[in-house]
């Protein structure tokens, strides 16, 4: 085998490895019902992609859709975040505030499509969907984030909740925001609509906080008045949170204090934070720059999971065996 070729595969083999371990994670996978028993839990990052489904009870397609989402959880993990928006129609009874206003104020108020999906703020598909679909924009939507807002959410569990998200270094605060999700897995809902009879809904919006940076000078280093309305608001019923928000140095600190509503199942809970920029005039969200991720998830891992560790291994004898030959041929 030519040098130059031997080069090449092992230049090839050296992106696979790079490609295959480099380090998406953005987010804390937990298992359920960590949460309640009290502790203190952080993850810094934002590479993590935000992917949100437009949904309802009585949509017979997000039936088929949705344990296809399951599996996009299991393969990828870490790099993405999945939220579920049902409606406030009437009908649908898992719908509430939080996922009204998010549906109202981002590229889903442009359809009236069941599923729609929407990566980083950017409406891409509408109605059925494959798994291969979804996978293609997810890797489209890593590819467009050139960077990323640097972000670390920290989570406190107590009586209460407490949520910190700091955003890092980033210079241009005009227009953006930032945002925090809470998420609930197996939410009742109103079954008699489905044909399939599902019984629970994961990744439903339960509460959404967002904090407005424009008015951050670059001189204030001061923590803003409890009165929320002064920069920020929330949405989500039952829930009545303090927010506070500072600037220090090259840093933006959002705080979030809140009793745990009762109807909550909290071993099921999860928390997203985004860095998003805005629209100047509609205050519509545009992209998301950056986001993290705390989730309570069972995750089984596959039966193939080593393989990748088996196809390395395979391809290192490969090359070294192809070298030896090379080396002998030459005598």
């Amino acid at each position: 085998m030519p040098s130059n070729f031997r080069a090449a595969f092992f230049m090839v083999l050296t992106l696979i490895i790079v490609v295959n371990f480099a380090p998406y994670s953005s987010a804390l996978i937990l298992p359920s019902d960590t949460f309640p028993t009290e502790g203190t839990y952080s993850v810094t990052g934002g590479t993590t992609i935000l992917m949100e489904e437009y949904t309802a009870t009585w949509c017979d397609i997000c039936q088929i859709t949705d344990p296809k989402l399951d599996e996009i959880s299991i393969v990828n993990k870490d790099r993405i975040a999945l939220v579920a928006l049902h409606p406030m129609d009437g009908v649908d009874l898992i719908g509430n505030t939080a996922s009204n206003h998010r549906i109202s104020s981002t590229a889903l108020a442009e359809t009236d499509l069941t599923p729609s999906f929407m990566f980083d703020g950017g409406l891409e598909r509408e109605g059925s969907v494959e798994l291969k679909d979804i996978q293609s924009e997810l890797l489209e939507a890593e590819n467009m984030r050139k960077s990323y807002s640097k972000l670390e959410l920290n989570l406190s569990i107590t009586n209460s909740i407490k949520i910190i998200l700091e955003l890092k270094g980033y210079n241009n605060l005009t227009n953006t925001i930032l945002t925090v999700m809470l998420t609930e897995n197996n939410v009742a809902g109103n079954t008699a609509l489905s044909l399939d009879e599902v019984e629970t809904y994961d990744r439903v919006l339960r509460a959404l906080f967002m904090a407005n940076l424009t008015i951050l000078s670059e001189e204030n280093s001061v923590i803003l008045a409890e009165d929320y309305e002064t920069f920020g608001q929330f949405w989500g019923d039952d829930i009545q949170p303090t927010m506070s928000i500072q600037k220090y140095q090259e840093s933006v600190i959002l705080e979030i204090n809140l009793q745990i509503p009762i109807q909550w199942n909290l071993g099921e809970i999860g928390i997203i934070g985004a860095h998003e920029r805005i629209d100047e005039q509609s205050g519509n969200v545009i992209t998301t720059l950056g986001a993290v991720q705390i989730l309570q998830f069972d995750i089984v891992e596959k039966e193939n999971s080593n393989l990748w560790i088996i196809f390395l291994i395979v391809m290192l004898a490969t090359g070294f065996a192809l070298a030896y030959v090379d080396k002998y041929l030459k005598k």
